[in-house]
């Protein structure tokens, strides 16, 4: 899950926020016990949740945001993220974490120009929310984007 902003849960019963998170905490505990078999099972059974809930009418960007931290498949991960930037901007919820989760994404992909300007729309929207370990992150990765270029330039 990433960092949370003012109004981030807006929305969100407690129930649902609790619930993706036992599923987040299980995933990260498998994972620090190497137990790929247990991270796999915890991922459906996230996965899972965020469908019914969606498939209920909770549309709700956190949702697709912490699945997406957990994919492993590069494009699913665009997808959701993708997805839980559509639902925040229609709710007008903060934005940065999942910018800044879809331009690393894209950095990884090696898609630089669409990096560059989600990474820079992540600092931006950091800025205004106050949140600045985005805006920290943003910056060293941009920073990354520009010392690569210069390497090769």
């Amino acid at each position: 899950m990433t960092t949370q902003s003012r109004g981030f849960m807006s929305g969100l019963p407690r129930d649902v926020y609790d619930r993706v998170h036992q599923y987040a905490v299980d995933i990260v505990n498998a994972s620090a016990r190497d137990d790929r078999r247990t991270v796999a099972a915890a991922f459906r059974r996230l996965r899972q949740y965020y469908l019914r809930q969606e498939a209920r009418g909770l549309r709700h960007p956190f949702l697709p945001e912490t699945v997406g931290d957990f994919a492993e498949d590069a494009g699913t991960r665009v997808q959701l993220y993708r997805h839980a930037l559509d639902l925040a901007r229609q709710r007008r919820l903060p934005q940065q974490t999942i910018l800044l989760a879809l331009g690393e994404v894209y950095l990884d992909m090696s898609c630089v120009g669409r990096a560059r300007r989600c990474l820079v729309a992540a600092k931006a929207h950091a800025r205004v929310n106050s949140d600045g370990d985005t805006v920290g992150r943003a910056r060293q990765l941009l920073g990354q984007i520009g010392a690569s270029r210069r390497t090769r330039g």
